[in-house]
């Protein structure tokens, strides 16, 4: 049976007894309280109905109480009967006492401390004779209370009375020094107060923000928050794959399934700028790479969308900011263990046809173009046969002709592969400190049969706080991550080339042998995996954060010193090995001919030192925060890359063994650094008329010291209608109703690597070429770029407007937000010659603008008293303009990623109008290539000019070009539910795009665009006489009239995924209280389970199917899992 602490109060007193006066007497009582070892308690509550105490660390306390009043004494985890002090020193020994039972007519009491402005009492002690807690951050609390037994709420800023609860709702009136404060007590039995309303959501409305915290109430900004609870036991590879669809305006985009090459991305609210806008990472408030993070060590993920919030980092903030808080140790010790151990299996992949089917297609194709046709029926016969695979050919006895049917695809890719995660900490503390450590490894396998293909990951943290005194204390984090990844030095994608693009008919070795056949069009994805070598990728990196803070030396004044460091060394060896291919009898060709080995090494450090001070003051209803600051920050790069090429052996790969004269190496070394002076101002009057302001100046060393510094202002409001009287009686079903509007300026300093380099404003000389001076091989060196003085960071101005409800007692809750951001000095090169010999510098002379808007929903709430379920939905859409770009008008066939006047990366291209179906039809249309024929298709003819053509491919003077579309997805969305019942639950989230167009790689797609492309299954459905309703055009062997960007091929990238389910159960506590487990979870998740898409192509998958198809593909995960707590 588990035990609880209880107080039993045993009063030593000392001196004489007080003698009854007509006139109280007032004692001014020194006491102390210690338990029953001896040891004094510090934090203990001591309060009578006009005074409170607070012990201190030698657990003295000092108070003043009339004679004859009760003085009660209050800690969590101890219980204490009110006494009277009969002299003014007092000892109090707290003895533990084992707790009474639960009796059937207890009430699980859920309530809330507010005080008479209806602002919530935080850290209050809420305690009967048989069990205690804190209110949270909320105010709110939950106590377990024999009807009839006494409620007792302490604070050290209030008095406090006692009250015996005798109905659903109470109220406890609580007597501070000038106002009066209430206690609202809720019953579960209470219809208002179900879970939905007291659940976990609502306790936590503490919100990382800046270099700091804020009430959830008090925000004017727009900030989403992401609990740790939605980011575990989901298998996906980091971070932010867990957060793909949890937040409206947070864009994830992956585009692989390689194991640690998965290519993820992170973008909130869309585009900032052409030249990119990087996301902001910052791990327990120092930068860092939030990928590395383990999912199971986060306390929350903070998103910062708009200009008021993220102004606080201003050059480097004008992308978004993530702000990742880790977490801390909790009183008394804890001991977790997670874990996942599932299966993979690719999306998506189409099937390859019989070789004999190719052939035919090949010969129509070729038929069709005029030519020959390529195979005989004989050879095609062949192919059919399976006991004739190869003839010695007739041109070159030495050498086979092949005519196998051989899908090599199932003998190097697997059904499925393995993948696991494991998760331990340990956490505890006491009333001093508290501790968090935790150990994780990650594994998957690849879907390759042979070769190199796998990734792991171990993380370590290790959290500690300490209080020194009263005053001070100090924080440490240290994490560690180690990965290693490893892949076919080929590339994953180019293995799935390969398997997609080689004519089946080849086999992999020469006949009644193992070597390796040598053919122009052999599949060599075998070779490459098997023997060709390998990439080894090990990644370390280690991350600090030490905090030393000072709080209360001054009241309300908080002073900080941080310092954050992160560490990376990242190598990687190429091994490239040299695979002999054969003829019948001889070697006669080579892969990776002459082999080779490279060494990365890629060391990087950087130092965030911050300085900060907070204040803050309450006058009546009036509330100030004030925070100062200053930041120095610097980063270090150095990468050397060492090639050894021809080396003398091809199974020890060292550089030592190869051949100086193709030996290469090179050094990359950059630096900066970075001074900044910030400072926020928050004031509120009564929780109900919000401002905020913040301002930072940032110093830069990328600059010209001319034109280093930069300052970004913001300002935000906001007005909290419910808290109106006028609006609460009008409307008593809103408990929230938060209007807001703000306005800020960003930098764009971190999106924009490789417009603005380290040294822009030297005169930079690169190396050239080397050339033969007095008989010796002498080195070059030339000025590549122009140097400038004048450019600077772009800066962005956004403005946001933005609403916050709550509804039926905050069960029903949403917010809505509509944005504008505007970069009118983004930066741009301008076309030059080629003649002019030097590439001219980028200036601020362009312009950008994202218009947007996001709107999140939830309800929460109980059925009875067994279960209890949530609807969360959000979607979100943006257009960018690029407004002025060095008047930037060529419009070209297919995607354009710059025209003034259009969004990024829109797609051009001729307007389709289904296929020829005859020679007729053919000779009275316009054409775009005079090899058109029946089966090819028909363009429409926009300008009438009796011809399909590009015009002066000019905006405006396009010929036959329109605008298609633009490959930005829109209207995202994720939708997620869930339902908890006796120890059983179960959640799912899905999430999607609403409209997304894309062209894809036609060249890759319609078979025999060129003699590499191969028909698929897909490909069978092609333009005859006797199927003229085909989806793809005839066969044309290396024709281009059909494969130029038309809206024929233009594909709907729209779609609906379910991104996580999962089921679980926790086992009663009462089957686990002998082995002393606290809780036990079994469960089951999946990740990418199942997609419904519109791409006429269906084993295209539409995360990726932009670009080259036959990429390694997206895999979806099943997984069985645990979740232990001691």
């Amino acid at each position: 049976m588990s035990v609880r602490l209880y107080v039993l109060l045993l009063l030593l007193c000392f001196g004489k007894n007080a003698q009854a006066q007509q006139k109280p007497k007032i004692l001014h009582i020194n006491g102390a309280v210690k338990d029953t070892n001896g040891i004094f308690l510090d934090s203990a509550i001591i309060f009578t109905t006009k005074d409170t105490a607070l012990s201190d660390t030698a657990g003295k306390y000092k108070i003043n109480v009339t004679s004859g009043d009760s003085v009660f004494i209050a800690k969590k985890g101890y219980y204490t009967n009110g006494y009277i002090p009969q002299s003014e020193h007092a000892t109090i020994l707290m003895v533990a006492a084992p707790p009474p039972e639960i009796e059937s007519d207890s009430l699980n009491i859920r309530g809330l401390v507010r005080d008479t402005s209806h602002q919530p009492i935080a850290n209050a002690l809420v305690y009967t004779f048989g069990d205690s807690t804190h209110t949270d951050s909320s105010g709110l609390f939950r106590i377990n209370i024999k009807k009839g037994d006494t409620v007792f709420v302490a604070s050290d800023k209030h008095n406090s009375l006692f009250y015996v609860p005798r109905s659903d709702t109470s109220s406890l009136v609580l007597t501070p020094k000038r106002v009066r404060k209430d206690i609202t007590l809720v019953s579960p039995s209470d219809t208002t107060s179900k879970k939905s309303n007291f659940g976990e959501d609502n306790l936590e409305d503490v919100v990382v923000v800046g270099y700091g915290t804020q009430n959830r109430k008090d925000l004017t900004s727009a900030v989403a928050t992401i609990k740790s609870k939605e980011l575990i036991n989901r298998p996906t590879t980091n971070l932010i794959g867990s957060l793909q669809g949890l937040s409206p305006g947070l864009i994830v985009n992956r585009s692989s399934g390689q194991p640690g090459k998965e290519g993820f991305t992170l973008q909130t609210r869309g585009y900032t700028s052409v030249n990119g806008g990087n996301l902001l990472g910052l791990v327990d408030g120092v930068n860092g790479d939030i990928t590395t993070v383990n999912p199971y060590d986060i306390e929350s993920v903070t998103v910062l969308k708009d200009a008021s919030a993220a102004a606080i980092y201003g050059a480097r903030a004008a992308g978004g900011v993530v702000l990742v808080t880790t977490k801390r140790g909790k009183r008394g010790f804890h001991v977790n263990y997670n874990t996942m151990i599932g299966v993979q299996k690719s999306v998506k992949r189409p099937d390859r046809i019989h070789s004999w089917q190719e052939a035919e297609l090949a010969n129509e194709a070729s038929i069709n173009a005029g030519q020959n046709q390529i195979y005989t029926d004989q050879q095609i016969n062949w192919m059919k046969d399976p006991n004739t695979n190869y003839q010695i050919s007739a041109t070159d006895p030495s050498n086979y002709d092949y005519y196998y049917d051989m899908n090599q695809i199932p003998l190097m890719v697997k059904n499925s592969a393995m993948a696991s995660t494991h998760n331990l900490s340990f956490s505890g503390g006491t009333n001093k400190d508290n501790y968090y450590f935790s150990l994780g490894y990650y594994d998957q396998d690849g879907l390759f049969k042979v070769g190199e293909n796998s990734t792991n990951r171990v993380n370590l943290r290790f959290n500690y706080n300490h209080e020194l005194n009263n005053i001070f204390d100090i924080t440490s984090k240290i994490a560690y991550r180690k990965t290693y990844t490893t892949s076919p030095s080929y590339g994953g994608d180019g293995i799935f080339d390969y398997l997609y693009s080689s004519p089946t008919r080849f086999p992999i070795y020469v006949p009644n042998t193992e070597n390796y056949i040598f053919n122009q069009s052999a599949n060599y994805a075998y070779p490459y995996l098997k023997d060709g070598g390998a990439t080894d990728n090990k990644f370390e990196e280690l991350t600090t954060m030490f905090q030393l803070r000072a709080k209360d030396f001054i009241p309300g004044v908080m002073l900080r010193a941080v310092y954050g460091g992160r560490y990376t060394i990242e190598g990687n060896e190429i091994v490239k090995r040299t695979v002999s291919l054969y003829n019948i009898t001889e070697n006669v060709g080579f892969l990776n001919n002459p082999n080779s080995y490279e060494k990365d090494r890629n060391l990087t450090y950087s130092n965030n030192i911050q300085l900060l001070a907070d204040y803050d003051k309450k006058i009546y209803k009036h509330s100030f925060h004030v925070l100062g600051g200053y930041a120095f920050e610097n980063y270090s790069q150095n990468n050397t890359v060492a090639i050894a090429r021809n080396l003398s052996s091809n199974d020890l790969f060292t550089l030592n063994i190869g051949d100086p004269s193709q030996a290469t190496n090179s050094e990359d070394i950059q630096e900066w650094a970075m001074s900044s002076f910030f400072g926020r101002f928050e004031y509120n009057y009564n929780s109900k008329y919000l401002f905020q302001a913040t301002v930072r100046a940032d110093g830069n060393s990328r600059l010209d010291p001319n034109n280093r510094w930069k300052t970004f202002p913001s300002f935000s409001v906001g007005w909290r209608l419910a808290q109106e009287s006028w609006f609460q009686k009008a409307l008593p079903i809103f408990n929230e109703f938060k209007i807001r509007a703000s306005w800020g300026r960003l930098g764009n300093s971190d999106g924009v690597n490789g417009v603005i380099s380290n040294y822009d404003y030297f005169s930079m000389l690169v190396n050239g070429e080397y050339y033969p001076f007095n008989n010796n091989r002498t080195p070059s060196y030339y000025q590549q770029i122009l140097p400038t003085l004048n450019k600077t960071w772009e800066i962005v101005d956004t403005k946001d407007i933005g609403i916050d409800v709550g509804m039926l007692k905050n069960r029903l809750t949403f917010t809505a937000d509509y944005y504008v951001r505007n970069n009118d000095n983004m930066l741009m090169t301008p076309a030059y010659p080629a003649f002019m010999g030097i590439t001219p510098s980028s200036s601020n002379k362009g312009k950008f603008q994202t218009k947007g808007w996001e709107f999140a929903i939830g309800w929460k709430d109980n059925i009875g008293q067994e279960f209890s379920y949530w609807v969360n939905a959000n979607i979100s859409n943006n257009t960018n303009k690029v407004i002025a770009y060095g008047g930037a008008k060529a419009v070209q066939a297919g995607q354009n990623y710059i025209i003034e006047g259009q969004p990024i990366n829109t797609i051009w291209g001729f307007k389709a109008q289904g296929l020829f179906q005859t020679a007729a039809e053919v000779a009275s249309s316009p054409l775009f290539r005079t090899t058109t024929g029946p089966g090819d298709i028909k363009y429409e003819d926009i300008d009438g000019n009796g011809s399909i053509t590009v015009g002066n491919s000019r905006l405006g003077s396009s010929g036959d070009l329109v605008k298609l579309g633009d490959t930005y997805p829109h209207y995202i969305y994720g939708f997620s539910f869930g339902a908890n019942y006796k120890g059983f639950d179960f959640s799912a989230m899905f999430q999607g795009v609403g409209k997304r167009v894309f062209m894809p790689s036609i060249n890759d797609l319609y078979a025999y665009s060129s003699s590499s492309v191969m028909p698929l299954d897909y490909s069978l459905d092609y333009w005859t006489a006797n199927n003229k309703d085909a989806r793809f055009p005839r066969m044309y062997l290396n024709g281009t009239q059909n494969t130029v960007s038309s809206s024929y091929w233009l594909m709907n990238g729209a779609y609906l995924r379910l991104k996580n389910v999962q089921l679980g159960y926790t086992l009663p506590n009462s089957w686990l209280a002998k082995y002393k487990v606290q809780s036990l979870r079994i469960f089951f998740t999946g990740q990418d389970l199942w997609t419904k898409s519109n791409l006429w192509i269906k084993s295209l998958d539409p995360e990726t199917a932009a670009g080259n198809p036959w990429r390694y593909p997206l895999m979806k995960n099943y997984s069985f899992g645990i979740n232990l707590n001691f």
